[in-house]
């Protein structure tokens, strides 16, 4: 039951890293990053995860939450290019 909380926690991270990323404002996708890196420096503090493995699943993650990020923004401008583009053409009619 615990791992199914740990994927279902997991996988509202990396929505809210996809929704927070395709927003206007490009500094709300360092939300989510720095929310994880203070529980897992919080973790490591309290003695709950040993340092070596929880870094190296940090820089799993944060491999994750970039290319989720990177890919958000390539999304909103593509969006953005694309209403500009509609717009054009009404204006040319």
């Amino acid at each position: 039951m615990n791992d199914l909380w740990d994927i279902l926690i997991y996988v509202i991270m990396f929505g809210a890293q996809h929704i927070l990323s395709s927003m206007r404002n490009k500094w709300l996708g360092l939300i989510v990053p720095l929310g994880y890196t203070a529980f897992v420096s919080y973790q490591i503090y309290t003695g709950e995860e040993k340092i070596i493995p929880a870094l190296l699943i940090s820089l799993l993650m944060y491999a994750f939450l970039g290319g989720i990020f990177y890919k958000a923004r390539k999304e909103l401008f593509q969006k953005q290019k694309s209403e500009l583009n509609k717009m054009r053409t009404k204006d040319s009619f």
